[in-house]
């Protein structure tokens, strides 16, 4: 009988073992829970909390273990807790990413806007086909990060930016068809100036300030990782704590220039949670930031939106940002914000907000993110100057989308996948070389003549070739004649291994967009002559009647030069009579 008692006993604790694992992972969506973590320490960080309620997810695994019990023996079939629901995860150390930059590739973003799988997802839809590059630099010609522009369009404000570290605000106007002017306020370094330009002329609109940039010595860096933090994200989170120390050395290291990097962090998860959010100051500490960072846990949510909207406001507006420097925030989720609410201060007032402080967002997408958090992540890269960044599961080419488990990204097969941090290192680095001599900024120097993979420079020619012909399209016959001028080459050197590649590259495009083309040859040869008889650079004018004599209607010309680590490749159509600028376009192409 008292075996018999024993027995009874020990199937009745089983049984509720496994009632209350069984409440914990439909809690949680079948999704890991770093129980063993303690919570952060209130007193450092910003908390915005439900009223307290005692929650099942409250518990530990402890709670409901066998520690400290006294071992019974079992002599009869005991019923097990159930199996945990498989969810896919990937080994912490080979989490992989690829990135896609919206705002390099415009023509093909609009063109994803208008993919039928996006018809029926209920998100902000904003009109960005008018957008302009606004590129400021100095009288040497370096980009000039951190300076006000205040955009006005019939009188009316329509915009506030700060520039980036490339000297760049992209500005997209969503009203107003019948003005055609837009002027700009600015101020750099307490200096006004102001600007103006047509719309519909150019999509790069080129700003000169009179006085010569200046850069911080050190240079402030700021990152602020913005976290999802429900059940779900528990690998993404652990990555980020093995690899902070290594992410920092490598930032600090590999650039000969003195930089002041603070860190910050902004949690998140939803309503009805342990909390909405939590925010971490920047602090140059780095030993301060890994032990707060070291006591985040993923735990919470349960349904699929999470509390981003108000995240990514506070991250922008209640962070403590310089003002002088590089801001940079890596976002990381794998669910979009709750799309069905209607407040002021959603994630599309908070990325207008962060363009106004000139802080750059890079979104990173999570395993099981949906085409509702893809357009919603790249939306917000796209106003940032940042890039859309997704986790890979070894696919090729687009993610399936009858496969939940993977991140949406519909961006094409053009994309290079890294580990994460090195990615989120050589994002920071890419950022940092714009503010810096070429000769200054990688202590791994790109080899000269530099080396190029030739798909990838392909790509972006032809994404160059695309957006000349599609911001001409109204003004260019059918099948225009146009003859391809030799590129200017800033450092011919360090890029004559890419000239004739482009060249030849922006040619074959223009013949697939039914194009036709002069033959090279003969412009050579009237160039040399021109050249021969004048002894001077040629200048527009001088192309034009070259071009006239050829029997081309447009001239293509541009430039190669270096920005930092990166090549810009430089366009523009121009008519030859009237010497009409057509069409103006920028790609930015980094060797490998």
């Amino acid at each position: 009988m008292r075996i018999f008692m024993l027995i009874l006993f020990s199937v009745f604790f089983c049984s509720c073992g496994t009632q209350k694992e069984s409440m914990i992972y439909k809690q949680l969506g079948a999704s890991a829970v770093d129980a063993s973590a303690s919570p952060a320490p209130e007193e450092t960080s910003i908390v915005r909390e439900k009223p307290e309620s005692k929650s099942i997810e409250d518990f530990s695994d402890e709670d409901f273990s066998d520690k400290g019990k006294k071992e019974i023996p079992i002599t009869a079939a005991i019923p097990m807790a159930a199996p945990k629901p498989e969810v896919k995860t990937v080994a912490k150390s080979t989490l992989k990413a690829g990135s896609h930059n919206d705002n390099e590739e415009f023509v093909r973003y609009l063109e994803y806007l208008e993919r039928p799988m996006l018809k029926d997802i209920r998100v902000p839809r904003l009109n960005v086909r008018e957008r302009y590059i606004l590129q400021v630099k100095d009288t040497s010609g370096n980009p000039v990060p951190n300076c006000q522009l205040r955009i006005f369009l019939s009188q009316k404000n329509i915009g506030e930016y700060t520039t980036s570290s490339s000297g760049e605000a992209i500005l997209f106007v969503e009203s107003d068809p019948g003005n055609q002017k837009i002027e700009i306020e600015g101020k750099y370094l307490g200096n006004s100036f102001s600007h103006s330009f047509i719309r519909g002329k150019e999509q790069v609109v080129p700003i000169l300030v009179s006085s010569a940039r200046q850069i911080p010595d050190p240079l402030p860096l700021d990152i602020v990782f913005l976290l999802d933090t429900t059940g779900s994200m528990g690998d993404e989170i652990q990555k980020l704590k093995d690899t902070l120390f290594s992410i920092h050395h490598r930032i600090t290291s590999k650039i000969k220039i003195k930089t002041q990097v603070r860190f910050g962090m902004v949690l998140y998860r939803d309503s009805g949670d342990e909390y909405i959010t939590k925010l971490y100051p920047l602090t140059s500490s780095l030993e301060e930031f890994q032990q707060k960072l070291d006591n985040v846990s993923a735990k919470g949510g349960g349904d699929v939106p999470e509390e981003l909207d108000q995240a990514l406001s506070e991250t922008i507006t209640e962070q403590n940002w310089n003002d002088s420097g590089l801001r940079l925030v890596f976002l990381v989720t794998d669910a979009p914000p709750h799309l069905n609410r209607h407040q002021e201060r959603n994630y599309v007032w908070a990325m207008k907000e962060a363009a106004k402080k000139g802080i750059k967002v890079y979104s990173v997408g999570a395993s099981g993110l949906d085409m509702a958090g893809e357009y919603v992540l790249r939306q917000i890269a796209l106003f940032t100057q940042g890039q859309y960044i997704f986790l890979t599961y070894g696919e090729k080419g687009e993610s399936s989308d009858s496969d939940k488990a993977l991140v949406s990204h519909h961006t094409g097969a053009n994309f290079k996948e890294m580990l994460l941090d090195d990615l989120i290192v050589s994002m920071v680095k890419k950022d940092l070389s714009y503010l810096v001599d070429v000769s200054l900024v990688m202590e791994e120097e790109i080899p000269e003549p530099a080396q190029y993979n030739a798909f990838s420079l392909n790509e972006k020619v032809s994404n160059l070739a695309q957006q000349l012909c599609h911001s001409a399209s109204q003004r260019l016959k059918e099948k225009p004649s146009i003859a391809v001028f030799p590129l200017q080459i800033e450092n011919s050197k360090r890029f004559k291994n890419v000239e004739r590649f482009v060249q030849d590259a922006i040619s074959q495009e223009l013949k697939k967009q039914s194009c036709k083309l002069v033959e090279r040859e003969e412009i050579k040869k009237a160039i040399a002559e021109r050249m021969l008889s004048s002894g001077a650079v040629l200048d527009e004018k001088e192309i034009g009647q070259i071009t006239q004599v050829q029997g081309a209607e447009v001239f293509l010309s541009g430039r190669l030069y270096a920005m930092g680590e990166s090549m810009v490749l430089f366009a523009q159509l121009v008519d030859v009579k009237s010497l009409e600028k057509l069409a103006v376009a920028r790609v930015l192409w980094t060797p490998e």
